[in-house]
């Protein structure tokens, strides 16, 4: 810790100053001891001033000159005096403008100093703030964790679960393929019964030549009947594919929207009941249109088939 000055260093910093042909000042002062405060220098230099009238008068003796006439003596000290006093005066209008600018320069400094306790305050101010900002950051930043921790179980359930809706896809992507192929088995069939059936009636129409027209007749309304279960089938075989269409776009859909996965399966699975069903229906109706002409063989079997209503033709004599 720096010691401060006295009143003794002040004091012989000014007589060294004198000695040296320098007019004491504060500054010089300061320079000449290398620190002090500019107010404790002041103090002292103005005990110095007020104290060099008596040490000069006490020296007057000292300093006058050895065998000189009395009035010369009283001259050089009346011309000493003079030029003490008019250095005294410039001296002190000085000391009153290092004065001014001294306290010139405290009140700035005290104005600098207040700023700084101001600046302290808000800076002070903006840490709480930013600490305060930095706890609530903290607290977001666990709850992004935890949200983050959480949506990564739920990409893993929703990962698993495409997996299986994946596997349950190919399962009935598996099934339809063999309901197609199954599908185009039963075409077979009925293409073949159809000729079948069409081979019968030309051979139906051979046996039954004498009677020609009843046949002719029945021949047309069985081919009407055919020709309606052709159509039937051909719009059972349309409705069929697209049912398959429908199935394909649920399979995509499926696909697309996972929350649904389950209970568009089993609309597809009631769906291809319903066209199992319908096969069956089919392959009925397919049946139950066999059993009148395999019964036209027989003449009798034959003839209920006629309209009702209808006169019988006459047998020519």
């Amino acid at each position: 810790m720096a010691k401060g000055i006295t009143e003794t260093d002040v004091h012989g910093a000014a007589d060294a100053l004198v000695a040296a042909g320098e007019r004491p000042t504060v500054e010089r002062i300061r320079a000449h001891l290398g620190t002090g405060s500019p107010n404790t220098v002041i103090r002292w230099l103005d005990t110095w001033w007020q104290a060099l009238g008596g040490r000069l008068a006490s020296d007057r003796g000292r300093r006058a000159l050895p065998d000189a006439p009395s009035v010369i003596a009283a001259l050089a000290a009346e011309l000493w005096e003079q030029a003490l006093l008019a250095a005294r005066t410039e001296a002190e209008a000085r000391l009153e403008g290092d004065r001014s600018s001294l306290a010139a320069e405290r009140a700035n400094m005290q104005q600098a100093l207040a700023q700084a306790h101001q600046e302290l305050t808000v800076y002070r101010e903006a840490a709480a703030i930013a600490e305060q900002g930095k706890v609530a950051a903290d607290v977001r930043l666990a709850d992004a964790q935890r949200l983050i921790e959480h949506q990564a179980a739920q990409l893993g359930d929703l990962a698993a679960q495409r997996h299986a809706l994946r596997d349950r896809v190919d399962a009935l992507e598996a099934e339809r393929t063999g309901l197609a192929e199954h599908l185009q088995q039963q075409e077979s069939v009925a293409r073949a019964e159809r000729e079948s059936q069409l081979l019968h009636t030309r051979s139906l129409e051979d046996r039954a030549h004498a009677e020609v027209d009843r046949v002719r007749q029945e021949a047309k309304a069985l081919q009407r009947r055919i020709d309606a279960l052709l159509n039937e089938h051909a719009a059972q075989q349309q409705a069929l594919g697209q049912r398959l269409e429908e199935s394909r776009v649920a399979l995509a859909e499926a696909l697309r929207v996972s929350a649904s996965h389950q209970g568009r399966a089993d609309v597809l699975e009631q769906q291809l009941a319903q066209l199992t069903e319908l096969q069956a229906a089919l392959q009925d109706v397919l049946t139950q249109a066999r059993k009148p002409v395999r019964k036209g063989r027989a003449r009798p079997a034959t003839r209920s088939l006629a309209p009702k209503g209808r006169a019988r033709p006459k047998q020519s004599p």
